[in-house]
């Protein structure tokens, strides 16, 4: 995070010698970017540093807890994996050497090394308070309204915790989904129990998504499922954080991308998974070469959605407003009073709902410190 601070300031201080404007500075990211970006609108390092913020799929605020703790277990047993701790010197009472030892190590041979100890997993270390980038607790600075106060825009796809649910579990579910899995709600609540763990009650959110539903509903077990830790972990915290920008009276745009690819290789009970929407923001569908024609595989409605998605993205990072040409209805802003967000797809384009899952993050709110 502190060499991204670095980017933004050289951003900050060089862009005008590009024909840019210091005064008109967007800053975007999805999944761990656009967590990153959360951590850059609360951060003090990064005051007047930007203008506008854009947001997919990702919030600081699904850490509740702060992280330091596990961080240092895992430096340490990194630590020792690489020949940099012992018993007698550990990273908690020999922290300067030990470090330095890590920094010699070759960078690569940490990474695999890292990715060893749990080889389904995409995450390893995570933000922690207590510095000069989070001095206090994230969650807390947004709940106090203790950020950079700068339009949003953010949005997260219908399906999010789908591709959580089958690269972590691919024996059970294939990696693409590909296995027809038919698991019943005592081996659900098994997995449900991780992702509950850090909560006051564990149980009663498992009975939530899972208590009204037959053992032998086997497709909407799955679905309520990957249903639940989509939930917890991208979509609710994103929404959660964009009510408190709201509530600052911020403008903040919402969506809720809902088309399928075409090119897609996920089955096709995941939906809409996680990250699909981002090959539409950088014009894949419109990209045609000599070697591969993105065109023939996408619907041509695909590609005029990606069209419209640039546009908007364009447009909103240049006067903070989300929008193109030919848009119709208007997008409607999310307000405390109205969770108003945008529907993108090619069926249901510049449909409004309400949310979205907002009983779902109504229910959960609590643990998460929003009520």
């Amino acid at each position: 995070m502190y060499d991204v601070v670095m980017a933004l300031e050289w951003v900050y201080d060089n862009i005008e010698y590009f024909g840019g404007d210091k005064a008109r500075i967007t800053i975007s990211g999805e999944d761990g970017g656009s967590v990153a970006v959360s951590i850059l609108c609360v951060s003090p390092l990064t005051r007047g540093m930007f203008s506008r913020a854009i947001m997919q799929s990702g919030s600081i605020i699904k850490l509740k807890d702060n992280m330091l703790n596990y961080n240092m277990d895992l430096s340490e047993r990194l630590a020792v994996a690489v020949d940099c701790a012992n018993d007698d010197s550990t990273i908690y009472d020999n922290p300067g050497d030990v470090v330095k030892c890590l920094r010699d190590r070759n960078a690569t041979y940490l990474m695999k090394t890292l990715w060893s100890f749990n080889p389904s997993s995409l995450t390893s270390f995570f933000p922690h308070y207590g510095d000069d980038l989070l001095p206090n607790n994230a969650l807390e600075d947004i709940r106090d309204g203790n950020f950079h106060n700068v339009p949003i825009l953010l949005g997260v796809v219908s399906d999010e915790g789908s591709f959580s649910l089958t690269t972590e579990h691919p024996d059970e579910f294939g990696f693409f989904g590909e296995k027809n899995a038919n698991i019943n709600k005592t081996y659900a609540e098994t997995l449900l129990e991780s992702t509950f763990n850090s909560f006051t009650d564990p149980q009663k959110y498992i009975d939530f998504y899972l208590k009204d539903i037959s053992d032998k509903a086997y497709y909407q077990i799955r679905r309520q499922l990957y249903t639940a830790i989509g939930d917890t972990n991208i979509l609710c915290p994103t929404v959660y954080f964009a009510e408190s920008y709201a509530k600052r009276d911020n403008d903040v745009f919402y969506y809720f991308f809902t088309q399928r690819p075409s090119d897609t290789v996920w089955a096709k009970w995941m939906g809409v998974i996680h990250s699909e929407d981002v090959q539409f923001e950088f014009g894949d569908p419109l990209r045609a070469t000599d070697s591969f024609n993105m065109t023939k595989i996408f619907h041509t409605k695909e590609v005029l959605l990606s069209r419209r998605i640039m546009e908007i993205w364009a447009n909103f990072a240049k006067d903070g407003r989300p929008a193109h040409p030919k848009m119709y209805p208007k997008w409607k802003k999310y307000t405390k009073g109205n969770h108003a967000y945008m529907t993108i797809d090619i069926h249901n384009y510049g449909a409004h709902g309400t949310g979205p899952h907002l009983k779902n993050c109504n229910f959960l709110r609590d643990d998460f410190g929003f009520s």
